[in-house]
């Protein structure tokens, strides 16, 4: 099955039914109108590449241009395939060239369109399920176990931003287990009120006992918008690394500037309202 875009008010989400699911929503901060939104995701099905970022609301497009650019280079001329098992040496090989391409990337990224980046390719291997970790900023990447009920942020917030950096503050590996889920989102996840005793991990990892994996990210958002407060701009994903199967399309969501009437580009995907 095909993962399916929804547009509802300005919300936009991606349903790919138990394997992952995104969603961008702006926020209630400030004066919005006319203002874009800053926070943006891409799924590259084609390679298995997963990623949020968040721009100011003065270049609200500088995300979207970034997963773009991202996509469009790192593992372009690798090979990649998520449906196919790759022998360890091979990732291991590639490995290499994927940083490499990640990091001419922030070399071309203009001072003016700084944002931050949260992304995870993700590779079936003969070994098992592993991914790259690419990060700068204050968004977050959790991998949440259903099977132990633990949520582990696996980023570390930090003031680096593409566009000021030509190299990223966190560049990791991955062993992936195969139950496990990643959950990626911007900082607008701080918004969520959590009980004491509580925080934004438990939360998550209550979302996945609870609700499946295409209906996650759309939980976050109501869970937030659902307290009355001021909301910041917001894009999620969640998804099953061990279940990505290899689509000839690309989605990128949200990076909406001012004058733009989509805000929703690649292979497959309608333009917003429409």
């Amino acid at each position: 099955m095909e993962p399916e875009i929804l547009c509802s008010g300005n919300k936009r989400a991606i349903r790919w039914p138990g394997i992952a699911a995104g969603c961008v929503r702006p926020g209630t901060i400030g004066e919005r109108d006319g203002a874009g939104m800053g926070d943006a995701l891409v799924m590259d099905l084609r390679k298995g590449l997963f990623a949020v970022s968040d721009s100011s609301t003065r270049n609200p497009a500088a995300s979207r241009n970034l997963l773009w650019a991202f996509s469009e280079k790192v593992g372009s001329d690798c090979g990649l395939d998520p449906g196919k098992a790759l022998p360890r040496d091979d990732f291991e090989r590639i490995r290499p060239r994927l940083v490499e391409a990640s990091e001419q990337v922030l070399q071309k990224i203009p001072y003016t369109e700084s944002c931050t980046f949260t992304g995870v390719l993700v590779a079936n291997t003969e070994a098992g399920t592993r991914g790259i970790l690419w990060h700068m900023g204050d968004s977050l990447l959790v991998e949440v176990n259903p099977r132990t009920g633990e949520g582990k942020r696996l980023t570390t917030s930090n003031f680096w931003m593409a566009g000021r950096s030509r190299r990223f503050f966190q560049v990791q590996d991955l062993a992936i287990p195969p139950e496990a889920l990643l959950i990626l989102a911007t900082d607008g996840v701080s918004d969520l009120r959590c009980p004491a005793g509580s925080n934004t991990e438990v939360f998550l990892v209550e979302q996945v006992a609870c609700h499946p994996i295409e209906e996650i990210p759309n939980r976050i958002v109501e869970a937030i918008d659902g307290q009355g407060t001021q909301t910041d701009d917001l894009a999620v994903i969640c998804l099953c690394p061990a279940r990505v199967v290899s689509l000839d399309r690309r989605i990128v969501l949200g990076g909406i500037g001012h004058d733009d009437e989509t805000g929703c580009v690649g292979k497959g995907s309608p333009p917003f309202g429409r």
